[in-house]
């Protein structure tokens, strides 16, 4: 990943349980979810954050 690109953590919310995401064309982000069970309600709360800057810039 180019360091112009934005990285972005994906959490599984409320276990906070961080996810591995990648960009793989242009904006598109993927993130693999595993392990979720039929029945159960999940959120997901996702931050993009710039690094190219000083301090990184991060969404919220």
């Amino acid at each position: 990943m180019s360091s112009n690109n934005p990285q972005y953590t994906v959490q599984r919310v409320p276990e906070n349980v961080e996810l591995t995401c990648s960009v793989v064309s242009g904006a598109e982000c993927r993130c693999p979810v595993e392990e979720l069970e039929a029945g159960t309600e999940y959120g997901f709360k996702a931050i993009a954050c710039i690094s190219v800057t000083s301090p990184p810039v991060c969404s919220e």
